[in-house]
């Protein structure tokens, strides 16, 4: 794997980590929020959109390194030699 590819993988990872985190700590705020509820299954919610979120750019950013690669067809050569 390329630094660059590497670099990209752990910022998705180390944002669908800080999303986890994030949602854990609303969960446990809303314990002190009144007519406020805290779900495990909300959190579930939260680190599957997170996940889903970061497989959608991994794979959009692996297209786009593809598509970006690609080179156009080189033109046949023409040759000006004029024939008698």
């Amino acid at each position: 794997i390329s630094t660059i590819v590497r670099g990209y993988l752990l910022t998705v990872l180390l944002a669908v980590f800080v999303t986890m985190v994030y949602g854990a700590l609303d969960e446990w705020h809303q314990t002190f929020t009144p007519y406020r509820i805290p779900d495990m299954q909300d959190w579930y919610a939260d680190v599957a959109g997170a996940l889903l979120a970061g497989v959608f750019l991994v794979v959009m950013g692996r297209m786009w390194r593809v598509l970006k690669t690609v080179r156009k067809p080189i033109p046949p050569k023409i040759t000006n030699a004029v024939s008698m």
